[in-house]
């Protein structure tokens, strides 16, 4: 706790010590590489007075784009 993320990953990068961060549910919106990459988009609410949230993409491309756009669920019944 006394060193950040980055600090623990570049000392270990020194020591050529296989490193990687562990993302949790607020953290892993943040990390850099799934930014650059755009892996989280925004979810599209049905109504309104729904909120929106960030979510993850369809997990492959094709011709850098998805094959299907993002829609709400359909309602139950």
């Amino acid at each position: 706790r006394q060193r950040t993320t980055a600090e623990i990953i570049e000392a270990a990068a020194l020591l050529r010590i296989p490193v990687a961060p562990v993302n949790n549910g607020c953290t892993v919106l943040q990390h850099e590489q799934l930014r650059a990459r755009h892996v989280f988009v925004q979810n599209p609410p049905r109504a309104a007075t729904e909120s929106a949230f960030q979510q993850p993409r369809p997990p492959y491309l094709v011709n850098g784009r998805t094959l299907f756009p993002l829609r709400p669920a359909p309602r139950l019944g």
